[in-house]
């Protein structure tokens, strides 16, 4: 048996497995990481200092069977669904009889002038972290651009280790996937009380250096913005381009069913490289979220392992707190997508707190909860159940008598 990477649908799909000993004598995961079963979720709280590096290993991946698991090194190049093989780029050659892709994704890259400067990164993995971390230390003008979650995240950790901090955002709103433009406006408010600077409608055209080393962003109306430190985050792709051209099926990502099964037999996938079915909408999407990883590494172990379970579809969910500051994105929430939709809003006059839910047809399909985030378990398994909303008013009232 053997599993591609090292991710939180890695590790749960190795803990399923090697739980039925008498099926699994060994185990193989194939990883590019120089470190393994680690949170990249936390990797901004790492750069900041605020977790070590043995705090950012999974829970639950010290408990497993080491004798029974080998791990190799190295980056996959292809995968032959016919002889069952993975070639590696150093030509080395492993086979597999039952195989999990669960390969994740990587940064989508900015191909600009000099963007391959020095102190310009990517934060994707540990190894980013690491010399993100290393290069703050000597600077003071630090640049992040994009403005979703990671930028975000980023761009507080850099904060909180004391630098000038300015983000620039291609859109004219923060969190533009995930968020409606009240919440967008109170993560900006929330982060620009911290002294993190915002410039929003902008496209980097290139960037400029000295003797190697990036020193300004300049962006297509004609400024500039200082940069000792660039991070860029705009997205990710999946990492698929060693299935391209066999019978495992792709589009975005790899195409899965419920059972997380690709089109080759005795081959599943998990993790940000799957496309699975979306339980809000109809047809596949990718879902580059950790619950939703961790949820499909188990299934594709069970579906190995004759177990009868299933993967319900893909939910958008996210939850972070800035600065003491909680927020909860579920579901359909942004202004595009709810148009037939009945919304209820609640936002608190002394405050930031603030609540939306949205129903269509009866369900609950999106919740925003922002400050007070009481019941946020409770939307999100409503949502995930599809039962029939009889009150959605209820919601919001419950957050405001939660709140006084």
């Amino acid at each position: 048996m053997t599993i591609i990477g090292s991710g939180i649908a890695s590790k749960n799909a190795a803990e399923t497995l090697l739980s039925a000993a008498k099926y699994w004598d060994e185990l193989t995961i194939v990883t590019r990481d120089e470190g393994f079963f680690y949170s990249r979720v936390f990797l901004p709280d790492y750069i900041a200092g605020e977790l070590s590096r043995e705090e950012l290993l999974l829970a639950g991946a010290e408990d497993l069977d080491w004798r029974r698991v080998r791990f190799v090194e190295g980056r996959v190049s292809r995968v032959d669904t016919k002889e069952k093989s993975i070639r590696l780029e150093n030509d080395d050659s492993l086979h597999y009889d039952r195989l999990i892709i669960a390969s994740g994704a990587s940064p989508k890259r900015l191909e600009l002038r000099n963007s391959d400067l020095a102190g310009i990164f990517y934060l994707r993995d540990l190894t980013d972290a690491d010399s993100i971390r290393e290069q703050a230390k000597r600077v003071e003008r630090c640049t992040v651009v994009g403005g979703g979650l990671v930028s975000l995240k980023a761009a507080c950790a850099l904060n909180s280790l004391g630098k000038h901090v300015t983000v620039l955002v291609g859109s004219d709103l923060l969190l533009s996937l995930v968020a409606d433009r009240a919440a967008s406006g109170i993560v900006q408010k929330t982060l620009e009380a911290q002294g993190i600077r915002f410039q929003f409608n902008t496209e980097v055209k290139e960037f400029e250096g000295d003797a190697g080393r990036v020193r300004k962003v300049l962006l297509k109306d004609g400024s500039a913005v200082e940069a000792e430190l660039a991070v860029i985050a705009k997205g990710v792709r999946p990492n698929l381009d060693f299935v391209r051209g066999t019978d495992i099926e792709t589009e975005k990502g790899i195409l899965v069913n419920d059972r997380m099964e690709t089109t080759a037999e005795g081959v599943y996938a998990a993790g940000d490289v799957a496309q699975s079915a979306d339980l809000l909408k109809s047809g596949r999407a990718l879902f580059t979220l950790w619950p939703n990883a961790a949820v499909q590494g188990r299934v594709a172990a069970c579906s190995i392992l004759g177990r009868s379970r299933r993967y319900c579809g893909g939910l958008s969910m996210n939850s972070v707190v800035f600065y003491g500051m909680p927020f909860v994105f579920l579901g359909m929430v942004r202004e595009r997508d709810t148009a037939g939709c009945d919304v209820q809003t609640w936002r608190s006059s002394s405050s930031d707190n603030y609540r939306k839910v949205v129903v269509r047809n009866n369900r609950l399909v999106g919740a925003i909860l922002a400050g007070n985030i009481d019941y946020a378990g409770m939307l999100y398994w409503d949502i995930r159940s599809g039962r029939e909303i009889e009150d959605p008013q209820s919601y919001i009232k419950g957050g405001i008598y939660a709140s006084g």
